[in-house]
């Protein structure tokens, strides 16, 4: 689970590139990615160490999905805005930021559950923090 986070985080505050050649996929991660995400629209899949992440869209909502060679799902994720979050969350948020304004804010979700994690900065510093329970954040490093 420690390498999926590296992996989530790498995608989370990257940017994307276009990729020349199509990347190969296996039959089950595709039939996993329409199972689990039937209105998937516009699909980019790519390797990602030993997962196969597909990038796609729902309702105009952009969605990542790190799937495994045999078409499990093992995450995904989309941008949210601080709306969306739980109320407990949103509050507890609110006291974090101080002078500082959100520059990305992502759900994970995965067998465990939901996990947000959000990119705070201000004019000196930038910090990741991650959602402990529905009511809390902290800080987090991806290692």
């Amino acid at each position: 689970m420690k390498q999926l986070f590296v992996l989530f985080f790498a995608a989370l505050f990257s940017v994307s590139t276009t990729y020349a050649a199509v990347t190969p996929t296996t039959p089950a991660a595709e039939i996993g990615l329409s199972t689990t995400f039937p209105l998937a629209e516009n699909v980019k899949w790519s390797n990602v160490n030993d997962y196969y992440k597909a990038q796609f869209t729902i309702d105009n909502k952009d969605y990542t999905a790190f799937f495994t060679f045999s078409g499990e799902l093992v995450a995904s994720t989309r941008n949210v805005s601080s709306d969306e979050l739980p109320k407990g969350l949103r509050q507890s948020l609110n006291e974090e930021m101080k002078d500082s304004w959100i520059t990305g804010l992502v759900m994970m979700s995965t067998k465990e559950g939901d996990t947000y994690f959000v990119q705070l900065e201000n004019a000196t510093n930038q910090v990741i923090k991650k959602s402990v329970g529905n009511k809390k954040w902290s800080a987090y490093t991806p290692s």
